[in-house]
């Protein structure tokens, strides 16, 4: 190496005096302090930056797990969506032909092997059409401002059976509910714990406000007794609570937009789907028809969840291996540039395990200051993904 001339000082001692020179920047010597400073900080932000990371795919992937855990309340394997709008001018004014459009098309998929053809108006974990009504409890009066609210959603008879949806207590619809006789409503829990009291029993209840009838030349509320008390179940989205419901018979109410469950014996109805379209094609050219499985649908609300956690996984593991590759090159050219220093502790009684272990010491230091940097960066960013992920804590 060349090293450069200085006159002694007189006031620094022999191993001073070359310790001090040493340490000095000299042209085609050793690497400065100010270089030294920023290899040292680009091994701390490449060990953060990793935690970040990795941390932040890990939250994903836990969130994920919890959604996959998740019991929605209804069962998706071998269960075909059909749905249908039929047109307002036909079928919106004729109640009767509604009903008959839908009895002569499940007669025609059952001769083609399906077990079941029962309506609902909205599927769960799709974009619904059903809107939110006051739900009025006879006999217990509410200020306005807390009027008990639900979803209002309309099923078939053997719909909420057909997508496994539970009933807690009383009964499910049935043919006999129909529009000449009394109107009833089904509940799900939900509803049950925010409109009643706890010590209340919902099948003693009725429901004001969602059927009228006739008097005169005016129309006076009908209420509806609860037959029947529904499992909750999740509709927005697998991580939100369900919401308040209230089912309504759709031999008693009429919809024009339905969404129909078939069911199989063998569990594989999408075989159907080119018989169920001709059938249905034929029955009314008018009535429009598409098709989709509900595990499709089930995949399908997930989709943001798993892009995410595929990004934040894939970005993690390139941070570990160019944390691996790049704190290894940045030590590795800090240890080259410091050849001489190491070469200087030995003439001057170091032990090449002192070497060792100060050039060791040093990288773990390094490690250890950007493993603490991203762990308090992991924690703060992780409480903001709180409210983006699903029962994961910061």
């Amino acid at each position: 190496r060349r090293w450069h001339h200085r006159q002694p000082d007189p006031e620094r001692g022999a191993f001073d005096q070359l310790r001090y020179e040493f340490n000095e920047p000299v042209l085609g010597g050793l690497a400065g302090p100010r270089t030294r400073r920023l290899l040292s900080t680009f091994v701390i932000a490449e060990v953060a930056l990793a935690i970040v990371l990795v941390a932040g795919a890990a939250r994903l992937l836990l969130s994920a797990r919890n959604l996959l855990a998740v019991n929605p309340g209804f069962r998706s394997e071998g269960r075909l969506i059909v749905d249908v709008l039929l047109p307002g001018l036909i079928y919106g004014t004729d109640p009767a032909r509604a009903t008959s459009w839908s009895t002569e098309a499940s007669t025609r998929v059952k001769q083609l092997g399906g077990e079941g053809f029962a309506m609902m108006s909205s599927v769960p974990l799709r974009r619904e059409s059903d809107l939110t009504t006051f739900t009025d409890v006879v006999g217990r009066p509410q200020p306005p401002q807390s009027r008990s609210n639900a979803r209002r959603r309309v099923v078939d008879p053997g719909a909420l059976e057909a997508l496994g949806i539970q009933i807690v207590r009383g009964r499910a619809f049935s043919p006999d509910d129909r529009m000449e006789s009394a109107k009833v409503v089904l509940v799900n829990e939900a509803w049950v714990k925010k409109s009643l009291p706890t010590d209340a029993d919902p099948l003693k209840e009725q429901v004001n406000g969602l059927f009228f009838r006739r008097v005169g030349d005016r129309f006076e509320p009908e209420g509806a007794p609860i037959v029947g008390v529904v499992a909750d179940v999740r509709y927005a989205t697998l991580a939100k609570s369900a919401e308040p419901t209230i089912y309504l018979s759709s031999n008693q109410t009429n919809t024009l937009r339905r969404s129909y469950i078939v069911t199989s014996r063998d569990g594989r109805p999408e075989r159907m789907i080119p018989g169920i379209r001709e059938a249905l094609r034929s029955l009314d050219p008018k009535v429009p028809v598409q098709f989709e499985m509900m595990p499709g649908i089930v995949t399908s609300s997930m989709v943001w969840s798993r892009l995410g956690f595929f990004l934040l996984a894939t970005f993690g593991a390139i941070a570990l291996v160019l944390v691996g590759t790049g704190v290894f090159g940045v030590l590795a050219f800090a240890v080259v540039q410091r050849q001489g220093e190491m070469a200087l502790r030995l003439c001057l009684g170091a032990t090449p395990r002192d070497v060792r272990t100060m050039i060791l010491g040093q990288g773990a230091r390094l490690a250890l200051i950007g493993g603490a940097l991203g762990a308090v960066i992991a924690l703060w960013t992780g409480q903001i993904m709180a409210r983006f992920v699903f029962q994961v804590e910061a």
